[in-house]
Order: structure tokens, then sequence, then C-alpha cells
């Protein structure tokens, strides 16, 4: 059944928040259905974090699985409209093509919808860093106009009890707009990515942070623990720092922090966020626990394993070479005494005199990219730490000056050996061969960073380097295991596939220091690339021509192997066939205008000149038409055939209606009483209806004070669904005597029936006979 909920009461009106309304303008939230509607498609019925709310879940498509807080902070909510209808919102957040959600969506009467856990991540923000930080909330409405007054109730009630759970502030700071999000790309501009202006100029935030806090104020306000502590060691003893504890408004009154093994405690005050154990063992693991507490509560994290230990003493650096071009990888190699299995951190001294940290602390050697830096003597600074010591306060540090020569590209020389390229190759198929390359210059060629030194290997109608770019067809780089020193090769083992374009042409090699240059010499070969074989017949013969919107039929598609080579079944590379609606034929060249598109597996590999019959079961697109079904074959992750088959198809809308004979009903009832009822239920659409599945169709009937169906489920007493005992094709009937339950209340009602479409959509027909029930 779908999940229903009541929506959560309301205030007086004596704290009404003024709005007004205003024309509606274009749509900043994407939605196509601007209807307000206020019927809720829901699924399983789950446990949302916010009690009042119905659980509808997004699609998995449209939001980022995570564990907030413990791999990101919750300190921000972020407010928008819909652009359209609530019933308009839940159904786009539950199209996994979507790409987008929120955590919450609020109707114009109050009631809310969840649609993401609060632990997860909705994409709602247009900018990743607030969608991590955030819990987004959806308003029905739009943000040209104004919004009602139970919406802003039922709203502020959701960001309080975030408060409440998270801690986060009801004030403008943490409680912001869509249209204050920056773009990512530009912080000059808001809105996010999209610069939406949502909930727009309407949208009361004096009220309705005044309505937030009053809710606030009477829940409980424990304290949130974000993300994790860190800790660091000395020489027997440890340091553990950790965020401040939030709370919604109940100040932290203290932090004790224990330390296992031994169970040590230290108590610091609410204001305090670190602590300092001593008499530590050097040697011993140790971890921290740190917990909050206010008159409302604790909460708890943990932090980092530390090993205490001697401080390193005696710190030394080599460079190799010890004067190089500049431009150059130069490979810098720290040591250090008394501390075990130290920790380095590698800094280079820029003109103002500031340190500049170029790789934190971690492995001995540290590889210097110089091109960039001016010829010259260069200060580089090398600090050593034990595994957990505080990156902040080194033990030991050592310094050593540089010298750069003046940069020259003769400096960087590379020699290829291309002498086992294949020269024969087919479009769109890859080839593995090695390439040996070698260093014949005087600088070392960098494998990792920035500016690495990678191969580029790319096909071209002419030789020439980087001069002829625009020549090339494609290219693939490829990255080296290691800084390669002057005079020093390596072979590559280089697979790429073969250009679009055929005939006489080149593959080609050639260096590039990475967001820098590309070195000035390269190898070409002569090559020939043949056209992909690439036909295939069909008979789609057997294809229906009328269809139903969302209607799945089955057919069987004859398929002829015409090309020269076995299609495989299965594997990586397998042949596949896909049928897809589109508009106007044309194969994978009007793939932009496909509708729908599903690939079925052959049966068994077909060798050339074989031919194979493939039942398919195709599901026709939402959108009705005169449109066109279309056969065409794919060789996986390589290419799509050059022939295709369509076949015109006319797609009509689907209709799914009901009419109904409640005539027998009993019209007397005693309270909490079961009876029988007989129910005939005609098919009135154009579509079978399934009785079995997710989406089969029930028979659901109701005791209600207002009659209108699902629209007014908040005046039903009671509902009990059905199942139909077989699919029922249009126009035909079913006659189902099921058991009822009276309400414990009693008076003048209805006893309505309506069918339902599971986890999708009730009917819009009802039928209701008046009832008593004493």
């Amino acid at each position: 059944m779908i999940a229903r909920r009541l929506g959560c009461a309301l205030l007086s009106a004596a704290t009404a928040v003024a709005v007004s309304v205003a024309p509606a303008t274009a749509d900043s939230a994407g939605y196509a259905d601007s209807t307000a509607d206020a019927s809720v498609p829901s699924l399983v019925l789950a446990t949302p974090d916010y009690q009042p709310a119905v659980w509808v879940p997004a699609a998995k498509s449209n939001y980022t699985v995570a564990d907030r807080p413990n791999d990101y902070p919750v300190d921000m909510i972020v407010i928008h409209s819909v652009e359209g209808s609530y019933a308009s919102a839940i159904k786009t957040f539950q199209d996994p093509n979507r790409h987008g959600s929120a955590h919450y969506v609020v109707s114009y009467t109050g009631q809310v919808t969840q649609m993401v856990a609060e632990k997860d991540i909705a994409w709602h923000a247009g900018n990743w860093d607030y969608n991590t930080r955030a819990i987004g909330i959806e308003h029905e409405g739009f943000a040209s106009n104004g919004f009602p007054t139970k919406e802003y109730y039922g709203s502020a009630r959701l960001a309080a009890s975030i408060c409440s759970r998270w801690g986060v502030p009801m004030d403008r700071n943490h409680v912001i707009g869509h249209n204050q999000v920056p773009d990512p790309d530009n912080p000059n501009l808001f809105g996010g990515s999209d610069h939406h202006w949502d909930p727009g100029p309407h949208w009361n935030w004096s009220g309705y942070l005044a309505l937030a806090q009053s809710y606030a104020a009477a829940l409980p306000s424990p304290p949130r623990m974000m993300l994790t502590a860190t800790a660091f060691s000395g020489n027997g003893n440890a340091t553990v720092r950790w965020q401040p504890a939030r709370t919604c408004h109940n100040p932290i009154d203290s932090y004790v922090v224990v330390v296992q093994p031994g169970g040590t405690q230290i108590t610091v005050t609410g204001t305090t966020t670190s602590a300092s154990f001593t008499g530590l063992t050097n040697g011993v693991n140790y971890s921290f626990t740190v917990t909050a507490y206010n008159s409302d509560g604790h909460d708890s994290v943990g932090s980092n394993t530390v090993t205490p230990g001697p401080t390193c003493t005696g710190a030394n650096l080599t460079a190799n070479p010890s004067s190089s071009p500049a431009g150059g990888a130069v490979v810098f190699t720290a040591t250090s005494s008394v501390c075990a299995n130290p920790k380095y951190q590698f800094s280079i001294q820029d003109a103002k005199g500031n340190w500049v940290v170029q790789q934190p602390f971690g492995g001995n050697s540290w590889t210097w990219d110089s091109y960039g830096y001016a010829a010259g003597a260069h200060t580089i600074r090398v600090s050593a730490n034990h595994p957990t010591g505080d990156p902040s306060q080194p033990e030991a540090s050592a310094e050593l000056t540089h010298s750069l020569t003046p940069f020259s590209m003769t400096d960087w020389h590379a020699v290829y050996d291309m002498s086992q390229a294949p020269t024969s190759w087919v479009s769109g198929r890859s080839q593995t061969f090695p390439v040996k390359v070698t260093n014949a210059g005087d600088v070392i060629w960098p494998s990792e960073g920035y500016g690495r030194v990678d191969l580029i290997i790319h096909f071209a109608t002419v030789s020439g380097g980087s001069a002829t770019r625009s020549k090339w067809l494609n290219l693939k780089g490829f990255s080296m295991p290691a800084n390669l020193a002057p005079g020093k090769s390596v072979t590559f083992s280089v697979t790429i596939a073969g250009p679009t374009s055929s005939g006489s042409l080149v593959l080609e090699a050639l260096m590039l220091k990475e967001h820098h240059f590309y070195f000035q010499q390269w190898q070409p070969v002569t090559v020939s690339v043949a056209a992909p074989d690439k036909t295939a017949g069909y008979d789609m013969s057997k294809a229906p021509t009328s269809w139903l919107a969302g209607q799945s039929q089955t057919f069987p598609v004859t398929v002829t192997n015409t090309s020269t080579y076995t299609w495989l079944a299965t594997g990586y590379n397998r042949t596949l066939l896909d049928l897809h609606f589109m508009p106007i034929a044309g194969g994978a060249a009007k793939r932009s205008t496909w509708l729908t598109n599903q690939y079925f597996s052959l049966p068994a590999n077909l060798a050339p000149g074989g031919k194979v019959t493939v039942n398919v079961a195709v599901t026709a697109p939402a959108k009705p038409g005169a449109l066109v079904l279309e056969a065409l074959m794919l060789k996986e992750h390589n290419f799509w055939f050059q022939q295709w088959a369509p076949v015109n198809a006319t797609v009509a809308s689907a209709v799914w209606a009901a009419s109904y004979n409640l005539a027998g009903a009993p019209a007397s009832w005693t309270a909490g009483q079961s009876n029988t009822v007989t129910v005939t239920v005609t098919n009135a659409g154009n579509i079978t209806w399934p009785s079995t599945g997710s989406y089969r169709v029930d028979l659901e009937l109701h005791f209600t004070t207002r009659t209108g169906g699902s629209v007014n489920q908040k005046y039903w007493l009671t509902n009990q669904a059905y199942s139909l005992p077989g699919d029922l094709a249009p126009g035909n009937s079913v006659t189902m005597t099921v058991t009822v339950k009276a309400p414990s209340s009693k008076g003048s009602m209805y006893l309505e029936v309506e069918m339902i479409k599971e986890h999708q959509f009730w009917f819009l027909q009802v039928a209701s006979v008046p009832v008593t029930v004493s």
C-alpha cells in the first residue's frame, strides 16, 4: 500500500506569517508540472529522520550515499522552491534520469515528504561543497509568488527539528536560500552552477526564522560532535584536538577526553577544544574518545591512533642532481636520527622569504619540478617528525640551497622506438604494442605531479608533432612508472583504438610535459586504417505498430550476421541487439533523439552468414504520437553498426480508469464490526491491470467523512486493500466479495472504493455509498 501520514498540527492564526501572491514565472528548479496536487505517490514506508514526514525514497542515482557527520559535517539548511507542485517534485526526484534531489519536500498545506536520508548527500545546491554540508528543503510553489502560511509552519517545524538533532543554528548564516549558494566555477555568481534564484523575493525570512527559533526553543538541544578528533604524539605524551560541538540553543557544559589503553580521563570546559596527556609509554598505540556534555545529552567522537616515541634529531637533505637547468626534475632525499620510521615534509622558500609546503609529512624523498622557477639559488627545507608527531611542530629540520641554470628546450630531448607499432588497423578496434622512449636530454623527467612527463600516442592525417595538432584524429596519454634520468629508457605498453577516419594515416609518438609544453621531437609511423565491418540484416516484420505509452510487448526480431567475423554473445566485446523508439529513423547518428533504448543479448555466438531470432520485450516511451521503433546492432565498447531497421509505430496515451458497483454494500454498521461487501469493478481504460508485482492494481475500500478519493485522505477513518484475482483486460469486469471492518468512530459517513496502482498513483474515479456506524 501507499504509505500515508496526516500533516503535522499548525500554530494558531495569531502567529501567522504574512505572505503575498504574485503571478508565476519561469521554472527555476526545472519541473514541468505546475499543478498544485496534494496527492503523494509513495514507495515503501520507512522511518524518516523527521518523524511527521512521509518517507518516499528518491532514485538511487539522484544522491550520494554518505555517513554524515562522520565523513562530512552538517552545518547548513538550503531553502528551495519547487517551481511546481508537491507531487511533481516527488515524481521528479524518483526519476533515475533526473540526477537531482532534496532531502525534504514541503507542500502548500505543510505536509512533509522525506526523499533522502539526512546522513546522505542530496544533489540540490549546484555546489558540491554546499551539498556535503547542507540539508535541502524544497517547497511547493514558485519563486515569483508568495507561499502559504501553513507551508511556512510545516517547514519551520522541520528546520527546528534539524536544529535540535544536528545543531544547525537558526540564523541567516546557516539557513540560506538557493540563490545564496556560490557558483563553484565562478564565486562572483550565485544560485549554484545553474544560477537559480529561488526561493525568491517573496520568501518571508524574518517570519520564517522567528517561527523556527520558537519551535526549536521547545525542543531538546543535545551536543553534536563533528567528524573526528585529531591526535598527535610526542616523547611520552600526546595531544588531542577537536572541532567545537554544536547545539541548537543549550551551550556545551564540558568535554571529557578518555585515552585507551589505561582509561585515564581529562575533563575540560565547554569552550576548550584540546587536551594533553603525559606519562604515556613510548611504542604503545593510543586512541582517544572525546565526549561533549550539556543538560540535554552527550555525543562522542573517536580519534586516530598515535604512538608516542623519541623525537627526531639530526635531519639531513641531499639533492640529485646537485644543480640543474630550470625546468628539470630534482630529487631531494632526507634522513634523520633517533626516531623510528620518521616522516618528512619538504618546503621551498619563495621570493618574499615565506616557506611554502611542497610535500606534506610522508616519504623521505620529493621530486621538485623546477619548471616555472627562475634561474638562480633556491632554498629547500626538510622537516622530520616521528610518525604521529604534530605537523605544526617539526622535531628536526635541515636546509639546502639548489642552483638552477637558465631554462632551454635543448635540455628536453626524446628518442622513440616505434618499430613494433602495427601498420594495419581497423577503425574503432584497439591494438596493443610496445613503445620505447629514451631521455636523450640533460634533465630528469618527472613521472608525477602537475608537470609530469607523459607519452602521447595519436593518429593524424599528417605528421609534424604538436605543430600539426589540428590534424590529429584521436590521442591517448600514458604515464611513466618512475622518474626518468638522462640517458635512461622506458618501454610503454600502449593500447589505442583506430580512429573513425579510414585510409592512409600517421600513427605518431610525442612526449608532453603536462600543462607546460610538447617536446620538439616526435616519431611517425605510416599506417593503413580500414573501415570497420559494421553490417547486419534485420527482420522486424513481427514488430507491433500500435502501442500504449509505457506498455510492454513481446515479439521476435531476426538478425543476420552479414559481416566477416563472428559475433560474440558474451564478454566485454559482445554484440547486442538494441531496440529504441525515436521521432525519425537514423541509427546511432540520431542517438540524441532516442526516447528509449533497450539491449538484448544473443543466445549464442553467431558466425558470419548466420541468423538468430531474439524474442524481445520492449517498453514504449511515455511520450505518445507517431514514432519509429528501430533495431540496431552494437558491438559493446567498440561501435554501433552502420545498418538499422525502422518500423513506423503509433504510441497512444495510456488510460487508467475504473467504474464500480457498490449497490450491495450494507448501509448500517456497528463500530469495529466486520462485514462482507461485494464490489464489481470494470476496467474502463485501455491497458490491462496487472494483479501481481510491485506496480499491481489493487482494490481499496475505506470509511471516510468526506468523499473525493485520495485527495481527501486526511478524512479517511480506515483503509483496506485487496488484490485482484487475476490480470484484468480493458472492458472486463471482476466481482469481489471482501471482508471490511468498520471504524471505531460512530456517526454518518461514507464507504468509498478507489483503485490504486501500487507505488505509483491512485485512480481518479471513486464510488461511495452513505453508511451509518453505531
